[in-house]
């Protein structure tokens, strides 16, 4: 494991002896919490108050200097250090201690996972279960039955669980007790308030003008970005943004050439006249290869087990980033977007719904589905809608979060200038019905960067549809299509 995780980003253990694994011991509340060569690191001691922040975070008040925020947290009761950590932004996790109990807190949407033992692991919390257990090929029994009822790629297990039966998933929004081995939700404090009328919609949208543009500044203090544009809305938010603050000859745009941009033809036409808009000077269009040796996969495969989908081609990577971090929207849309369920009936988003969002059809995997909704009430009763919370914390913090796991093995850093509770907590207060027609994507361009505010997103998404009837495409929901499948794989039809 040594060997592959040279190049790896952020990896890090507590309570387990990995010396023979990762390179550098921070010694934090008695025991050793072991970090990988390319880890971020801040430590701060206030009275009795320890706290370390792994990897790269900044406080979208612009107020903190990003190098000082572990010395601005550790002055906090427990109370007011969890509201200040809602103004971060990033991909990390923190460790906090105070009489002799031991903290952990992820980032907004758990870009860098954050997993922890239960039973006989008990006490242990790393960035990968392979850190955790002692043979990564012995996987659950149960992970294997809800496996084979998943109908979507990617290893997506249901809620809080692993491929390993004595280890758990830290759920963003979720708080771990290292000493006691118990999580409990710290996030939502307070009650929703929705925006109400264009005004409200506005200031909330100036805000996160404000607060993504503080990021980047942040960010680009000690790391290059490769920015992808692709058809969609986020990459192209996410470019509005870059352009404005940043040299174009400091940033890399791009696309890859892959089966996205391909078909339909015409994207490969849209994202030419999309940088052409936005001026670019230089923008590559680079091909899809296989960026890594079988020989290096295997080897990750053998070191990390079954845990995620080991492949050599990589969605937005290419050689030529070489260290540059690439930016990633893959939360706009899923939160920011509302595309889960879209305008679906609210009377209809219950748990028989999210366990069609799951898109597994095995009994275990309802059970732990039931599990996460069940402890989501206590959200839902703040005003947070149950979908959003899904896409949040399942959706973004497990499927997205898994890909960004992988992709930290092999070396790539990502960033998302939009992973903090300060940002998403805003858009939440938008309604969805408002959310599905991408108003904030809109808006945002119309204040940022008007000359690509009015080409379309993704306009040929459901041309060549091989699913549904492409007429009948805009007469039938989203969310009837999405029961439709789910009950097709559940009778096992089609196959």
């Amino acid at each position: 494991m040594e060997e592959v995780l040279k190049k790896a980003i952020c990896q890090w253990c507590y309570g387990k002896d990995c010396r023979d694994v990762l390179q550098y011991e921070i010694l934090f509340g008695g025991a050793s919490l072991w970090v990988s060569r390319n880890a971020s690191v801040q430590k701060a001691l206030c009275e009795q108050i320890e706290v370390v922040i792994i990897g790269d975070c900044v406080d979208v008040t612009g107020v903190v200097a990003s190098s000082k925020i572990a010395e601005y947290l550790s002055v906090f009761s427990i109370d007011s250090f969890e509201m200040a950590i809602e103004n971060l932004c990033g991909v990390y996790v923190i460790f906090r201690h105070e009489n002799g109990y031991i903290r952990v807190y992820g980032d907004a949407m758990h870009m860098m996972s954050v997993y922890y033992g239960i039973g006989d692991k008990q006490g242990i919390v790393a960035s990968c279960e392979a850190l955790i257990v002692d043979d990564p090929s012995k996987v659950s029994e149960v992970a294997k039955k809800v496996l084979a009822g998943a109908y979507e790629s990617g290893l997506y297990l249901a809620g809080d669980m692993t491929m390993y039966d004595n280890v758990k998933a830290l759920l963003p929004n979720h708080v771990l007790d290292v000493s006691r081995g118990l999580t409990n939700r710290y996030f939502p404090r307070e009650n929703l308030q929705i925006a109400k009328g264009n005004a409200e919609i506005d200031e909330i949208i100036d805000d996160t003008i404000q607060y993504v543009e503080n990021s980047i500044k942040g960010f680009s203090a000690k790391m290059s970005f490769a920015s992808p544009l692709t058809p969609g809305a986020d990459s192209r938010v996410n470019c509005a943004f870059i352009d404005k603050l940043i040299p174009q000859s400091d940033v890399l745009y791009y696309v890859i050439h892959n089966n996205e941009i391909k078909y339909p033809p015409e994207n490969e036409e849209l994202v030419k006249r999309v940088a052409f808009e936005f001026g670019f000077k230089k923008f590559h269009f680079y091909p899809e290869v296989e960026c890594f040796s079988e020989d290096f996969v295997n080897k990750v495969k053998n070191a990390f087990g079954p845990t995620r989908m080991w492949l050599r081609k990589i969605w937005a990577y290419h050689p030529d980033i070489a260290d540059r971090t690439i930016v990633s929207g893959s939360m706009i849309g899923h939160i920011l977007g509302g595309t889960l369920g879209r305008n679906m009936p609210k009377f209809l988003t219950g748990l028989w719904f999210l366990k069609i969002a799951q898109r597994n059809t095995s009994h275990e995997g309802g059970c732990e589905t039931k599990k996460w909704y069940l402890g989501a009430q206590e959200a839902t009763q703040k005003g947070y809608s149950i979908l959003d919370l899904w896409s949040w914390e399942i959706r973004c913090g497990r499927w997205n979060a898994n890909t960004v796991s992988r992709d930290n093995i092999y070396g790539i850093r990502g960033v998302n200038f939009y992973n903090s509770h300060r940002i998403i907590e805003a858009w939440c207060r938008i309604p969805r019905h408002l959310r599905i027609r991408k108003i904030i994507h809109k808006r945002i361009l119309e204040k940022i960067a008007p000359s690509v505010a009015t080409t379309p997103f993704n306009p040929c998404i459901n041309k060549y549809s091989t699913h549904i009837p492409v007429f009948m495409i805009r007469f039938v929901p989203l969310w009837i299509r999405a029961i439709g499948a789910h009950l097709i794989h559940k009778w096992g039809l089609g196959k």
